[in-house]
Parts: structure tokens; C-alpha cells; sequence
């Protein structure tokens, strides 16, 4: 347990970027035990996912590439035009125009680029293939992502119901126990036992209720709700935590189900 402590501040202190050894207080929850919610079903998170996911859109913006990259292939394969134009002079007395003007157009062209013109489209071709397998393989793995993400946050919520009605089965037991010793004048040994096993499934009360925070977080990433909807430019840092704080509002939301177990 100290370790996992140890553990935990550290990440912290990586998340917050503050200097080692600095320690800070957390604050504690006004709402103990209440559950982040999901608003969406599972069909909403897969499109948004596709089209909120940042990796999706860099293989958008590589298939895009692609295509631009080819066009400069076939550009580049064009003859050449040169545009010529100026003015002239001559000092020589025998002429009857010293200054004159010319101008003219060159054109010029290398035969060998027309051979190359079959294996540059058929290059730029595969590699069009190639970003739409690459576009189609990130949509499925996201796809796969999103659903493992929101299996793995309703088992975590069973089990944190799991664990918490017989933590407070341990509670009920305990609390008996005292009132039996109170009456009967004896009978610590069994309150201590009972006291023990609150404490040890209380504990596991607690891990299992971090195990539904840190897989609802896994599943607000897999979605991309994380991803700022609204356009980052010009803003400064407390806009941008503004906007980011009312994108997580939906999700922070609050639903007492620890009581019950989820199907």
C-alpha cells in the first residue's frame, strides 16, 4: 500500500509538472463514492471517436498529403517555360537604333520524363491505397479501443458495487459485534476481528472505486471527448481551460449506481 502511494504521488507530481519533493493536500470530494457517468451509448462514442480522435485526423491530413505530393509529381513533369523580356543598349555611332527591347519564350522538355509519367501515377496510386489501408486500419483499432475501453468500465463499476456492498455488509457486522460486546460485557476478540475485516475490505472498497475513475478516464480518451471542440486560436490558457471544463462537464456528471450491481 505504501507503495502504491509512493507510486501515485510521483504521477502526480508529473501531471501537476511540479518539482520532486514539492508535497501538496488534495481535496476531498464533496460527493464520496459517486460515479462519473457515460452520456452516450455505445454506437454515439464509435462516431465520435472517428471523428474526434487525433489520430484519425493525421491520417486524414496524411491521405491529403499524398494526394498533394502526387500533383507535384506531375507538375514537375511538365516542360518548362521560359519568359524572356528586356532592354538593350549600344554605343556603337553606325547604328540607326542604339536602344532596343527584346523578348521571347523558350520551351524545353525532357523526352525521358514522358516514360516516367506511367510509374509516377501508378506510385502515387499505391500510395492513395496505402493511406486509406493505413486510415482504415486506425479506425478499427480506435474502434476496438472504445469498446474494450467501455467493457473494462463496466466490469470495474461492477466490481466496485461488488466490493461496496460487502463493505458495508462488514460495517453492519462490525457495528453488531460492538452492541453484542456492550451487552454481554466480553466478546472483544470478535469486535477486533470484525473491525479487522472492515478495514481490509474497506480498503478494497477504495481500490475498486479508483478502478472506476481510472477506467472512465480511459474511456473519455478512447472517445476523444478530450479533444477541444471549439477553435484554440488567439486563445490564452484560462480560455482553453474554460472550454476544455465544460467539454468534461457532460462527462463529470454524477450518478449514484455504487449501490447496485450493473449488468
Amino acid at each position: 500500500c505504501r507503495r502504491e502511494i509512493g507510486g501515485g504521488k510521483a504521477r502526480q507530481a508529473e501531471l501537476r509538472n511540479s518539482p520532486p519533493g514539492v508535497e501538496c493536500e488534495l481535496a476531498e470530494p464533496a460527493e464520496l463514492y459517486a460515479v462519473p457517468s457515460v452520456p452516450m451509448s455505445i454506437s454515439e462514442m464509435e462516431l465520435h471517436a472517428l471523428q474526434e480522435r487525433a489520430e484519425i485526423r493525421a491520417e486524414d491530413y496524411q491521405k491529403r498529403a499524398e494526394s498533394w505530393r502526387m500533383r507535384e509529381q506531375l507538375f514537375a513533369l511538365l516542360p518548362g517555360i521560359d519568359l524572356n523580356f528586356g532592354a538593350n543598349y549600344s554605343s556603337d555611332s553606325f547604328l540607326l537604333n542604339n536602344t532596343w527591347t527584346a523578348s521571347g519564350i523558350q520551351l524545353g522538355m525532357n523526352l525521358f520524363n514522358l516514360f516516367a509519367i506511367p510509374g509516377r501515377l501508378e506510385a502515387g496510386e499505391r500510395g492513395a491505397e496505402l493511406a486509406d489501408s493505413r486510415r482504415m486500419a486506425m479506425a478499427m483499432a480506435v474502434m476496438a479501443q472504445v469498446h474494450i475501453s467501455h467493457r473494462q468500465y463496466r466490469e470495474a463499476l461492477y466490481q466496485f458495487a461488488l466490493t461496496r456492498r460487502i463493505a458495508n455488509a462488514d460495517r453492519s457486522l462490525t457495528r453488531l459485534a460492538r452492541e453484542e460486546a456492550q451487552r454481554l460485557e466480553g466478546g472483544f476478540l470478535e469486535v477486533i476481528e470484525a473491525g479487522a475485516r472492515e478495514m481490509r475490505t474497506g480498503l478494497e472498497e477504495h481500490r475498486a472505486y479508483i478502478d472506476v475513475v481510472r477506467t472512465h478516464n480511459e474511456l473519455v480518451h478512447a472517445v476523444g471527448a478530450n479533444a477541444l471542440q471549439e477553435d484554440p486560436r488567439g486563445a490564452d490558457v484560462a480560455t482553453l481551460a474554460a472550454a476544455l471544463q465544460r467539454q468534461y462537464r457532460v462527462w463529470d456528471r454524477k450518478t449514484e449506481v455504487s449501490d447496485r450491481l450493473a449488468a
